[in-house]
């Protein structure tokens, strides 16, 4: 079974500020021994919501807008990783997704690279730009309704062309948050234990793990986990 856990950004995530090196050392060696262990499959952090991008689709039409922006309680039903070489280029593939799943709003927003948190040179030349797009739940997500074969068929095709064009890095579709779980700090080394301990004992497929931070909430201390869907139907999920 896999899992995708989320952390809410904070103040200091917000403002740019990045975090102190005795964190970052520690989260590399949560990191490595999590992936020693084969529990870890991904981890990525976003940059402060005034660097991404929120389309809004209405009346067949998309209204793109740029952060900073506030918690809204959002949901995450998609998550899709592009690696462009413009932010222009990032919206143009968001826009064509988001009208192909029939979305509500997707969020854009830049990945931390490691140069931006200080742990190496930023290479020369031109550097790629990574981009995480979250598509919003709705009502039938929520609900466990897939989408109808017109529609999964369109994601299908313009995830296809991403494909084809170089820019698909990464894609995976969550569980309805009914599945999920919403954590205190204090909560997450104890529930990180108990992960661990059911993936060696109970389960031979992964846990996924994915750091990502998010437009702040009302609760910036929280973590949440959400099952990911298994495409290849190999687990009881």
């Amino acid at each position: 079974m896999r899992f995708l856990c989320m952390h809410k950004a904070g103040a200091k995530d917000e403002a740019g500020i990045p975090p102190p090196p005795e964190l970052i050392a520690g989260m590399g060696q949560l990191i490595g021994e999590a992936a020693a262990s084969g529990t870890f499959l991904a981890g990525e952090g976003l940059r402060p919501s005034s660097t991404r991008f929120r389309l809004d689709f209405r009346a067949g039409g998309c209204e793109v807008r740029q952060g900073p922006f506030t918690g809204e309680n959002d949901l995450p039903q998609r998550l899709v990783i592009l690696k462009v070489d413009s932010t222009e280029a990032a919206i143009d593939w968001a826009r064509r997704f988001g009208q192909a799943a029939g979305a509500t709003r997707l969020e854009l927003g830049p990945l931390t690279e490691p140069w931006d948190l200080g742990m190496m040179p930023k290479p020369p030349g031109k550097v790629p730009l990574r981009f995480l797009l979250l598509q919003q739940a709705t009502a039938a997500s929520e609900a466990g309704t897939p989408p109808a074969a017109a529609q999964l068929q369109a994601i299908r095709s313009v995830l296809a062309a991403m494909q084809q064009a170089g820019v698909l890095v990464f894609s995976e579709t969550l569980l309805p948050s009914k599945k999920g779980a919403m954590m205190l700090a204090c909560e997450i080394a104890s529930v990180a234990c108990v992960l661990r301990r059911r993936s060696e004992v109970s389960s031979p497929r992964p846990t996924m793990i994915c750091a990502t931070s998010f437009s702040p909430m009302r609760l910036s201390t929280r973590t949440s986990m959400q099952p990911a869907t298994c495409r290849c139907r190999c687990c009881d999920s």
